[in-house]
């Protein structure tokens, strides 16, 4: 008598709820599940997931900056803005990606450039005459996925155009004030 009770109630739960019971625990993780009436357990789990990578990290010559909003930046040094020897200037450049990362997952979260300026250091644009190099450097719609590897590296997997930087590059990004592994 009380289990047909409890498989009534249950079925008419699942009919009043607008997403049903089976279709939106289907395929969820125990801390992604999305209970009808209980989206915001995803949106704090979620939250709390991605502040683990919010921070400032680094490796030799550039900075990756994350913010809880799930933007950022990754600021890179190009070196001599003008390598020509003749140059007037020995300014140094520095190549700015802003960028937009996804929710994390158990791969990590994805980072994509949605724009990329120039700049001279220290300045808020880049000398008159600078050219970067289009081969080098990153463009609007590159991405990387980052990983944690313990508390204070990300592991950096190239997407697309520019997995060839998966070999022979150093891959890890070290929190402020941790040097292990990344030649900060």
């Amino acid at each position: 008598m009380f289990m047909r009770a409890g498989i009534i109630i249950f079925t008419l739960f699942c009919a009043i709820a607008a997403a049903g019971c089976s279709s939106s625990l289907a395929g969820s993780s125990p801390d992604t599940a999305s209970l009808p009436g209980r989206e915001d357990r995803t949106v704090v789990l979620n939250d709390a997931r991605f502040g683990s990578y919010v921070g400032t990290w680094s490796l030799h010559g550039a900075t990756l900056v994350i913010d809880r909003q799930r933007t950022g930046t990754q600021t890179t040094n190009l070196g001599e803005c003008f390598p020509d020897p003749n140059a007037e200037s020995t300014a140094m450049c520095n190549e700015v990606a802003h960028l937009k990362f996804t929710e994390p997952t158990a791969d990590g979260i994805t980072a994509t450039v949605t724009s990329v300026e120039y700049k001279e250091w220290g300045e808020d644009t880049a000398p008159e005459g600078y050219r970067p190099n289009p081969n080098v450097g990153l463009q609007t719609g590159d991405s990387f996925r980052l990983a944690l590897h313990g508390q204070n590296t990300l592991l950096t997997t190239w997407l697309g155009r520019k997995e060839h930087l998966n070999t022979g590059v150093n891959p890890n990004w070290c929190k402020n004030g941790t040097t292990s592994e990344c030649g900060a």
